[in-house]
């Protein structure tokens, strides 16, 4: 069975190498850490790709003083209200929180 992660990271990609998108099957990509600064269109041909299914977040994300940027925009949280106050810490101290 092919596995239908794809894991790309500290590569110093400038571009997507092109058989990626030939990965249909791909359920999750990760391509960060390189140096893309545009995905091409074919991503619209990996209809198989897949968000998080989170729905709550610890507050000891707080307690992570590395933790540069957190991106919760393709998540199913359903109340950000009630870790307002771990968010907010974060972003106090720089982290970008993406919502």
């Amino acid at each position: 069975m092919r596995d239908r992660s794809l894991i790309i990271r500290f590569e110093q990609l400038t571009h997507v190498p092109g058989w990626i998108w030939h990965r249909t099957d791909l359920e999750f990509l990760c391509l960060s850490d390189n140096c893309l600064t545009a995905i091409p269109e074919t991503i619209g041909r990996l209809t198989n790709l897949r968000a998080n299914a989170l729905t709550s977040l610890p507050e000891q994300l707080a307690n992570l003083p590395n933790l540069q940027k957190l991106d919760l925009r393709w998540t199913n949280l359903t109340d950000l209200a009630a870790t307002s106050s771990c968010l907010a810490a974060l972003e106090a101290r720089g982290s970008i929180v993406l919502r």
